[in-house]
């Protein structure tokens, strides 16, 4: 941050993901999927029976999705936590101000080339 409360960004850097971290993502949403397989979720279709189901049954994500509850496995006070925070960040996003701040220099740099201005 700046002294007038603008973000400068003159050095930062934006690396693209490595293929390392790629197949470290995959692996971890694998392992994520694959345990999601093996746990039961509860069901129940318009008030019928209560039944345990599992993902490997091949069981619609409609089905599942209609059967959550809100706020499931959430505490009271855990509940309470998360609208005041939503609250507060709501108000907050209601007051940013946005006002010009003149004329601005991006320097594009492209991998092997001079620097390339853009005014």
């Amino acid at each position: 941050m700046t002294c007038r409360h603008l973000i400068d960004i003159s050095s930062s850097q934006a690396d693209p993901l490595q293929s390392r971290d790629v197949q470290e993502r995959i692996d971890k949403y694998r392992a994520l999927l694959d345990q999601m397989d093996s746990q039961p979720v509860s069901s129940t279709r318009m008030g019928g029976p209560k039944k345990e189901i599992y993902m490997s049954d091949h069981i619609s994500p409609v089905d599942i999705l209609a059967a959550a509850k809100p706020n499931e496995g959430m505490t009271e006070t855990q509940v309470d936590w998360l609208y005041q925070t939503m609250d507060t960040i709501q108000d907050s996003l209601q007051q940013i101000q946005v006002s010009p701040a003149g004329e601005m220099v991006v320097r594009l740099t492209m991998p092997g080339s001079t620097p390339i201005r853009a005014f």
